[in-house]
């Protein structure tokens, strides 16, 4: 959780943010700690294994699909705002990410998990 917020308020001060932006954003941060109150949850890091982290992301996100279900598209947003925290995290850590066999550059959204 520390290392995804951080890297949150690294992004909203390197962008300029706006209040509102910065506001809807950190509703991800939240509903994911909201979410992560497993025992396990607290060993759980973006320098590690990403195995267990990408579980429990995973699980998150189904979470997110069934409090808000189709056709809201609001489980959707919140998974890519997620997703775009944990790639931040991952390259001002120096890992490269790189698009997956059904992504090609021009329509490649980081995958971290």
């Amino acid at each position: 959780m520390a290392e995804l917020a951080d890297a949150w308020m690294a992004g909203a001060k390197a962008e300029a943010l706006t209040p509102a932006t910065a506001a809807r954003q950190s509703v991800v941060i939240r509903r994911l700690g909201e979410f992560l109150t497993e025992d396990a949850d607290r060993f759980l890091t973006l320098s590690g294994d990403g195995t267990e982290v990408a579980r429990r992301l995973h699980d998150w996100e189904s979470e997110m699909v069934n409090r808000f279900p189709p056709p809201s598209v609001h489980a959707k947003k919140l998974g890519m705002t997620l997703r775009n925290h944990v790639a931040r995290d991952l390259q001002s850590n120096g890992v490269v990410l790189r698009p997956g066999p059904e992504e090609t550059r021009e329509t490649h959204t980081p995958t971290a998990f």
